[in-house]
């Protein structure tokens, strides 16, 4: 149905195509053939005599008009200045080069001797598309010092070019008569064939919605079942990660915050040697990590994003404070399975990272040299543990215990971050990202501290 409808519906446009064409190009007789003008000055008391030939009075092309001005010296005594002006209004031409010819074809020179005549020759083309137009052309000269002047006029000219204004009245006033007989079964017609398509539109489009229903329909339920064996697999791989590595992040990383809070506060089991413990073994464990299983993986990207950055900002800061050397051998030396007693015994092979991690350990909170101080980077480490923790106890808190969770930081709020000059734009960049993700996604107050 639809097909029979759109052959109708091409009918009717090649019929009115053929309307238009025959309406704006009849082939009837032409009734205003094109013929020449010739005018001549009347002025009898004047010296010249001026007659111009135009040889078409109507034009119906781009095709030049040729306009021929002839100029006679009727007295005794020569014409001097000879110069011709020509206004046409819906005409191109050039008047820059103009030149009166005598008889034998050579230009005059803008001087013409006595009872002899020479011949101005103006290509005009039209400018206009349509339109009734005239040609006003003034001739001056001199004679014996005094100026004088011939005006000649021609009109009417007619343009008349395809698609030009002429055209379309003509064509409207042809369509006008047509349409009086052919309106009412035109509209029939026309509304016969909109009625048939509309109702064959809205068959096809309730077929269509209800193709699309039972395809969106059953997209969902694969896509449900889709979700539902990758959630179990994602919830699988993410749970062997926390048990693997998160939780041991999350231990090291809360016996850190520990052991300095109790040299902080100078406690009398304060051993900075455990704190540097507990750094090397974040550290390595962070190295195994990277070696055996490449990033952190969450359900959300800007959960990822914060462990990143803090993982970048934790992993930058030691190494600057150790040296790249020293902390590179004393991870060789570490093993995650120590024991204390294990790492008091290997602990002379520490001594070039111990050193540096006293120094790094002595400077104050507020430190401005190139490495900083230890205790800046605490509020780093709390985050990253606050993170770490949530994400890996998200999927049990939800579906084993029914509860929303909640970001445990150890660090009283707001956590503070410090950003130095000198550790480069990308750290500069580390850092924003891990203030905003933590305040965005978990609504920690984070202060930032700007440090040469």
């Amino acid at each position: 149905m639809s097909r029979k409808i759109a052959w109708l519906l091409a009918a009717l446009l090649a019929l009115a195509a053929c309307l238009l064409f025959l309406l704006l190009f009849p082939a009837s007789p032409d009734q205003h053939p094109s013929e020449s003008i010739v005018r001549a000055s009347d002025d009898k008391s004047a010296p010249v005599k001026v007659q111009a030939r135009l040889d078409s009075n109507r034009l119906e092309d781009e095709s030049a008009d040729a306009l021929q001005i002839t100029v006679l010296n009727t007295s005794d005594q020569p014409l001097t200045s000879l110069h011709l002006s020509i206004l046409a209004p819906g005409f191109a031409l050039d008047q820059r080069n103009l030149s009166c010819n005598n008889e034998a074809g050579v230009a005059s020179n803008n001087q013409l001797p006595a009872r002899k005549n020479c011949q101005f020759e103006v290509s005009l083309s039209p400018a206009a598309r349509s339109g009734v137009y005239g040609i006003v052309a003034i001739v001056d000269w001199n004679q014996s010092n005094a100026a004088g002047r011939s005006t000649l006029t021609l009109a009417p000219i007619t343009v008349d070019q395809n698609w030009g204004s002429a055209k379309w009245t003509l064509m409207g006033r042809r369509f006008g008569s047509l349409m009086k007989d052919l309106t009412l079964p035109i509209i029939l017609a026309l509304l016969g064939a909109i009625f048939a398509a509309r109702q064959s539109n809205r068959e096809a489009d309730r077929k269509k919605d209800e193709g699309i229903q039972e395809a969106a329909r059953t997209t969902a339920q694969a896509e449900q079942a889709e979700r539902q064996e990758v959630q179990h697999l994602l919830l699988t791989r993410v749970m062997e990660l926390a048990e693997q590595h998160y939780l041991l992040f999350v231990t090291h990383c809360r016996l850190i915050l520990i052991e300095a809070d109790k040299i902080q506060h100078a406690k009398p089991d304060a051993a900075p040697d455990k704190l540097f413990l507990q750094v090397l073994f974040l550290l390595k464990r962070m190295e195994v990590f990277r070696l055996t299983k490449g990033g952190v993986f969450f359900k959300t990207r800007g959960a990822e994003r914060a462990a990143g950055a803090a993982w970048y900002l934790l992993k930058s800061n030691i190494y600057a404070a150790l040296g790249e050397e020293n902390a590179a051998s004393a991870l060789k030396i570490v093993k995650t399975r120590w024991d204390y007693a294990s790492y008091k015994a290997e602990f002379p092979k520490l001594a070039p990272a111990w050193e540096q991690f006293q120094s790094w350990l002595a400077e104050p909170k507020n430190s401005n040299t190139v490495r900083g101080s230890f205790w800046q980077i605490l509020g780093t480490i709390d985050g990253f543990q606050a993170v770490m923790a949530f994400e890996s106890d998200r999927a049990l808190s939800k579906y084993w215990y029914e509860e929303d969770g909640r970001v445990d930081f150890i660090l009283p709020e707001p956590t503070l971050l410090f950003q130095r000059a000198s550790a480069g734009p990308f750290a500069g960049k580390k850092t924003t990202e891990l203030e905003t993700q933590l305040h965005d996604l978990y609504g920690r107050p984070v202060k930032v501290e700007n440090l040469p």
